[in-house]
């Protein structure tokens, strides 16, 4: 699987670690849940139906 690169660069991307996420991660039947979404690499690789995306700036 090719993993989609955001044009945003930015400290902390989880670029590296999509494919080990979906390795690990359950297959999500209802909703997906992303709470720390940032530059979206890891919502927007797993393509799940439905998703909650969030992020926070403090």
């Amino acid at each position: 699987m090719k993993v989609v690169i955001p044009p945003i660069k930015s400290q902390g991307i989880k670029t590296k670690f999509v494919l080990w996420i979906r390795d690990v991660a359950p297959e999500v039947s209802g909703r997906w849940i992303e709470p720390f979404l940032g530059t979206g690499v890891v919502a927007f690789n797993t393509r799940y139906k439905k998703a909650i995306l969030n992020d926070t700036k403090s």
